[in-house]
């Protein structure tokens, strides 16, 4: 392994709430770190959750249009931004959850073995499974390097750690399983042992103090007051997981200079003031995993306190990876630049067409095509 091509990562996780997102709110978004780090990002991992409301309707189908539209609103933004025409790479959604992974066109060719897949942890049993809680993941490689992106809504309600620590499980090994088969492009290491795998959404955790639900407000509240962030993370529950080896082991987080992104009285930052008065919590996060050593840094994480439409804040890690510089020889990474040369043209990148048009490649073969109905856009990448 040599230094590896740096690579910037911008990874973005919103609640939306259900709201749609206007091109002023994601511009805010999407600038939203450039303050700490001007260079132009190579990547954009986009994540949503609760990008539509959890109506039984939308729990059993995917609104393609409401997406559609606004992957055109994320394309004019990153247009507008950077003055370069951002490519799709890897869009997948599971009901509220949805995943948008943009390349800029100078990393295009450095692009190959994308895949995208849902993994639903809702109510319901083995492949019938409802998408309410649950994660979409794009796989790729990069420079021969692997990176695995997901975005995860995990299960609510204060004391409910225990849930989100199973749904965390569940959706890795989901991937694990997916991603050991023969089948589109794969097998590909299980999402852990990527070289870099990062892990974004609203995960849940909470804050817990400890006492009487009042007091405990009280106790956050005050502290959010006087900044006191690291006093704050001492009673995370998320932290409080990883310490005990139940979830998220090994995994990396930036340090948290910014209050609780939720809960806020939607168009508003005052945090709940309803009769429920849920203490404010670090809900949305971002985290990487790294098994074969440091060649990731974080340059930025930052929540967007400007954006009010939603009752969260959203939340942005900017990360500075040097792709290329793995240890292992996978089968990718030892592939020749022939080799990957022929296997980058597996993706015609031109071809890729989200509305399903004439220009998309023929549909998968069947012994593939039970994969079909999730992962709608797979077709589109020819494996």
């Amino acid at each position: 392994g040599g230094g590896g091509a740096r690579v910037r990562l911008w990874v973005g996780t919103w609640n939306v709430n259900g709201k749609v997102c206007s091109e002023a709110l994601l511009s805010e978004w999407f600038r939203n770190g450039a303050q700490h780090e001007p260079a132009v990002p190579d990547i954009y991992s986009i994540g949503f959750q609760e990008f539509v409301d959890l109506t039984a309707r939308n729990v059993l189908s995917d609104d393609v249009s409401r997406r559609k539209e606004c992957a055109a609103r994320v394309e004019a933004v990153l247009t507008s931004l950077h003055g370069e025409r951002y490519v799709a790479v890897g869009m997948e959604q599971c009901v509220g959850v949805l995943l948008m992974v943009y390349v800029h066109p100078r990393l295009v060719s450095a692009v190959t073995h994308v895949r995208a897949d849902v993994i639903k942890c809702g109510f319901g049993v083995g492949d019938a499974r409802a998408g309410n809680k649950g994660g979409t993941a794009v796989r790729m490689a990069v420079h021969g390097s692997q990176l695995c992106l997901i975005n995860a809504h995990l299960p609510a309600g204060a004391s409910h750690a225990d849930e989100r620590n199973d749904t965390f499980d569940e959706i890795v090994a989901g991937l694990q399983k997916a991603y050991g088969e023969r089948l589109r492009g794969g097998p590909f290491p299980s999402p852990l042992e990527h070289d870099l795998c990062v892990f974004a959404g609203d995960l849940n955790y909470r804050l817990e103090p400890g006492g009487a639900k009042e007091e405990q407000n009280q106790v956050v509240r005050d502290a959010v007051a006087q900044g006191k962030w690291g006093k704050l993370l001492q009673i995370d529950q998320l932290r409080a997981q990883q310490r005990a080896g139940l979830a998220f082991q090994g995994f990396a987080e930036a340090s948290i200079d910014f209050q609780p992104t939720y809960k806020y009285d939607a168009g508003t930052s005052r945090y709940d003031s309803s009769e429920k008065q849920r203490v404010p919590s670090y809900c949305d996060r971002v985290l990487w995993l790294e098994p074969q050593g440091a060649a990731c840094k974080p340059v930025a994480y930052v929540a967007c306190q400007g954006v009010l439409v939603s009752d969260h804040k959203p939340v942005t890690a900017l990360l500075d990876w040097s792709a290329g510089s793995s240890q292992r020889t996978s089968a990718e990474s030892a592939a020749s630049p022939a080799q990957q040369a022929a296997e980058a043209s597996l993706i015609d990148f031109d071809a890729i067409d989200l509305d399903g048009d004439a220009s998309a490649p023929p549909p998968l073969p069947s012994a593939e095509s039970a994969f079909a109905d999730e992962f709608d856009l797979s077709e589109l990448f020819g494996f």
